[in-house]
């Protein structure tokens, strides 16, 4: 077999690693020779395998929100403050109370930052909630609308 030419610069360029591994890795590659050509390389080709999840989103929780609370005739406003960051996606008004709702995807967490501004809104009397799957929505407003009825 004659001497093989190895492209390490297009091996480096490709898995980004150290020059000493790339070398090794080199040489472990199977040999292609070019048609009508004494060149010989050793093509690499490196996959990087990730694990498959289905993204949830927050859509399905937001439109059952406002689908309940226009049938148990309360306002579900979109809520967005270009001063502040954190503040909750919306702004419920019932009978019995208006209310602030952040909305999380099924088993989304807070931010720091959001944390921090519920914190502040509820220092100040506000009420804030945080709603991550459709059947919290559906105990959400019934326990909203219970309240109004009561008064």
């Amino acid at each position: 077999m004659p001497d093989v030419n190895v492209k390490t610069d297009d091996i480096r360029s490709t898995i980004g690693q150290p020059d000493q591994h790339i070398d090794d890795l080199a040489e472990q590659m199977p040999v292609t020779r070019e048609p009508d050509s004494e060149t010989t390389h050793r093509r690499v080709t490196v996959e990087v395998a990730r694990p498959l999840r289905r993204r949830q989103k927050e859509g399905p929780v937001e439109k059952r929100l406002r689908k309940q609370c226009r049938e148990h005739g309360m306002g579900c406003l979109k809520y967005t403050s270009p001063a502040r960051a954190g503040v909750p996606d919306r702004l419920v008004i019932a009978p019995a109370a208006t209310v602030l709702v952040e909305l999380k995807k099924p088993g989304g967490v807070l931010e720091p930052h959001q944390a921090n501004m519920h914190r502040k809104i509820r220092a100040w009397g506000g009420e804030v909630h945080v709603i991550d799957t459709v059947e919290k929505v559906d105990v959400f407003v019934n326990e909203l609308h219970k309240r109004g009825l009561k008064t």
